[in-house]
């Protein structure tokens, strides 16, 4: 099955703010620009994005909200397809962009002040989807990539029906995941 834009609604601001904090998610909404020129996206007090400037990663433009809800309305849509009384499908994969495992529950996480170019944490969204909307009580996240995938870590880490598992190269951006548990 190939879902595309329009067979499905962007993630809901319910659905973002379960995973992420509602203040940053208001924060987000309030940083998309009017103009086509890109602002920083990077949640930081003025006082900090002045001084960490170089360090910013992540520029939002007036599209960047709406790609980034599409993206995790697909995720939050795909949970729905397999997970009906009788599903039509047992698998799906969604390659959704952007990406999302670097933003954590307040955009950046306590570790890295950036986000990896990531607005919203799609995979995040749609496991508190599954929780929430079909009583799922054990999930698995196994992120793939070369980078860990902190933001991820970050949301569901006290969560007792997510286990998450991040496989990345050690010691490159976001130089975190190594724990001492």
């Amino acid at each position: 099955m190939t879902i595309q834009k329009g067979n499905f609604e962007k993630a809901s601001v319910e659905q973002c703010c379960g995973p992420h904090d509602r203040s940053y998610f208001l924060k987000l909404t309030s940083k998309i620009p009017e103009s086509s020129q890109p602002v920083h996206a990077t949640q930081m007090s003025q006082e900090e994005e002045e001084r960490e400037e170089e360090k910013q990663d992540t520029f939002i433009s007036r599209f960047s909200l709406d790609a980034a809800l599409y993206a995790s309305g697909a995720v939050c849509h795909a949970v729905d397809v397999v997970s009906k009384e009788k599903p039509s499908y047992k698998h799906v994969f969604c390659a959704v962009r952007p990406p999302g495992h670097h933003a954590g529950r307040q955009g950046h996480t306590k570790e890295v002040n950036t986000q990896g170019f990531c607005l919203l944490n799609n995979v995040a969204i749609g496991a508190y989807h599954a929780i929430n909307r079909w009583n799922y009580k054990r999930i698995l996240i196994f992120d793939f990539d070369v980078h860990h995938g902190n933001g991820t870590e970050d949301i569901v880490d006290s969560n007792p029906h997510i286990l998450f598992v991040s496989s990345y190269v050690n010691k490159i951006y976001p130089m975190t995941g190594i724990k001492k548990s």
